[in-house]
């Protein structure tokens, strides 16, 4: 393990401010508990992003400023983790200008908000919501 944590700083080191970021660390597909270190690393990385847009509270589409890599993060907060999928400019385009959206999350019952909550924060529905808050 210690070998591929200083094999991971050294290409880190040789690929040069590009990537000072995490990205290059990340899978295509990534997990990641809101617990301990894995908490403070995501915060530190989340403020290197900009959310593009964000479909619900809990799902939004952001874009590195080191590395320029796109990210569909679903946040997860009745199970605390992220779930982050890495989407080519492609594919973020598409989602910005089409709604065409990967279907990772779909199934993800904690990241699509019910009418209750919607109706508790003085929303109609999840596209009165978008209005709002959906374009950054």
């Amino acid at each position: 393990a210690h070998e591929v944590v200083d094999l991971r700083h050294a290409i880190n080191s040789w690929l040069g401010s590009r990537y000072e970021c995490r990205c290059a660390w990340w899978k295509d597909s990534e997990f990641i508990p809101m617990v301990g270190e894995n908490w403070q690393a995501f915060e530190s990385q989340k403020r290197l992003m900009k959310v593009l847009f964000r479909r619900t509270p809990w799902l939004e589409l952001a874009q590195c400023n080191k590395c320029s890599d796109f990210w569909y993060i679903a946040t997860d907060i009745e199970d605390d983790d992220w779930h982050l999928r890495r989407l080519s400019s492609d594919q973020a385009e598409s989602a910005l200008r089409n709604d065409l959206w990967p279907d990772d999350f779909e199934a993800f019952q904690h990241v699509w908000p019910d009418s209750d909550w919607l109706a508790s924060y003085g929303y109609k529905s999840l596209e009165d919501w978008r209005q709002k808050h959906g374009s950054v």
